[in-house]
């Protein structure tokens, strides 16, 4: 595998995870989502503190090996500093909205008593995902300026493991 160090962002339902896993799968480097540093399931969904994030990223930014996926943080600049590709998935809304509305279905029949709790949270993703171009991607690409000799944007997963030589 040419890179062993890579960062993915791009919108909910972009295929961050889809991406992570297949180069992971392919290539036997571990992936990390931000969600699972981002968020503490502890006691209900809570975001953890900025100290937790930055030991838990940390901890995987030691690693030889690794590749990071997940939505624009500001307190990321390590993982982009320390990134050898940056991968910017730009999937059309349009693809974002179906695997959002996609998941969630999925989620509802795979665990039915938690019905409430999918609906809005898919909900939140569909809000974000319809201002995400306005509000997200724009910031998104000036943050990674400094790193442009390294980032490079997708349309598709596709596009992307081709790209890479997979």
């Amino acid at each position: 595998m040419k890179y062993k160090k890579i960062h993915i962002v791009g919108g909910s339902g972009a295929g961050k995870t889809t991406l992570a896993e297949a180069y992971s799968k392919r290539s036997g480097i571990p992936y990390t989502e931000i969600d699972d540093i981002f968020w503490s399931d502890v006691g209900g969904r809570s975001k953890r503190s900025l100290d937790e994030r930055t030991d838990l990223l940390e901890s995987t930014l030691d690693s030889e090996q690794w590749i990071i996926e997940g939505v624009f943080y500001k307190w990321l600049a390590p993982s982009f500093e320390r990134a050898e590709k940056i991968i910017v998935l730009n999937t059309p809304k349009w693809a974002r909205f179906y695997r959002i509305v996609k998941r969630a279905l999925g989620q509802l029949i795979s665990r039915p008593k938690s019905y409430r709790t999918i609906i809005a949270n898919h909900l939140e993703l569909i809000v974000f995902n319809h201002s995400y171009e306005r509000i997200h991607y724009e910031p998104t690409l000036t943050m990674l300026e400094e790193f442009s000799d390294k980032v490079v944007i997708y349309k598709s997963n596709e596009e992307a493991l081709r790209e890479l030589n997979m």
